[in-house]
């Protein structure tokens, strides 16, 4: 009886790890990449926003992406800073959809709203 205890629970063991395997290998350097940019982007959007609502001129003039960020261990940010939106364009360091760029990422930050565009 304990034999079989032992394959059904050997067999078990196998399937979870081929399970927890695939939904690994399936992060890719590039996806890996977008989701570090995804993080620093979370963080400036909350940052620019409340700028903006503490700014007495309620503008995001003067606004700026913290210089540490800006060359990061994930790639580049650059800004783009008008009265009433921020453009910021990430660049990557890894290869992308397309496999020939790296990887792009757009975001625009508006006073109470953000979209992110995923360009590569």
């Amino acid at each position: 009886m304990h034999t079989k205890q032992f394959i059904f629970f050997s067999i078990g063991i196998l399937i979870i790890g081929i399970i927890i395997w695939f939904f690994l290998a399936r992060i890719t350097p590039a996806e890996s990449n977008r989701q570090a940019f995804k993080v620093i982007l979370t963080t400036l959007v909350k940052d620019a926003q409340n700028y903006y609502r503490k700014s007495s001129q309620k503008n995001f003039s003067g606004w700026g992406a913290p210089e540490y960020l800006k060359i990061e261990q994930a790639g580049r940010i650059a800004e783009k800073i008008n009265d009433k939106e921020i453009v910021i364009t990430c660049l990557g360091n890894e290869i992308g959809f397309n496999s020939k760029s790296k990887i792009k990422l757009q975001l625009k930050i508006f006073p109470d709203d953000s979209k992110l565009r995923i360009i590569n």
